[in-house]
């Protein structure tokens, strides 16, 4: 796996055996107001050695309400600047990451495919990180 740092993708090492690696997504940047970063990563099947590559392990956690009426509060703490705008709701996010991830990984469906291209004309979102500034930032 890697992820990326200032715009550098870095190989995350094995963990030691009995320990793990969390990463966060964007929910729980949104909740933080920034404080916990959304964390940009990608899986690599790299071979080890000749034509072993190695097994990918994996527990993956997705957290997010439910209810796509629950809103996505940025908890800001005294003295901190606001990051996210209040009053944003979970659906509103949802169907616009889903197309983002789904054209990455190349699974959009034809009708979502012409959703994508025309929401990317009309916006210049790309990415979930563009829809998520585009739609909840101050």
């Amino acid at each position: 796996m890697q992820i990326n740092i200032d715009g550098k993708w870095n190989n995350v090492e094995v963990p030691e055996s009995g320990t793990a690696i969390m990463l966060f997504g964007w929910c729980t940047q949104i909740r933080s107001n920034g404080r916990i970063p959304a964390v940009l990563h990608r899986v690599t099947d790299n071979a080890v050695s000749g034509d072993i590559i190695p097994r990918r392990i994996a527990a993956v956690l997705f957290c997010a309400p439910k209810l796509g009426e629950t809103a996505l509060e940025p908890v800001v703490r005294e003295g901190e600047e606001r990051v996210y705008i209040s009053g944003v709701k979970a659906g509103d996010l949802r169907g616009k990451m889903a197309r983002k991830w789904q054209k990455r990984e190349g699974t959009l469906s034809d009708e979502g495919k012409v959703l994508e291209e025309a929401e990317i004309l009309a916006t210049n979102m790309y990415t979930q990180d563009d829809v998520v500034k585009q739609t909840l930032t101050a």
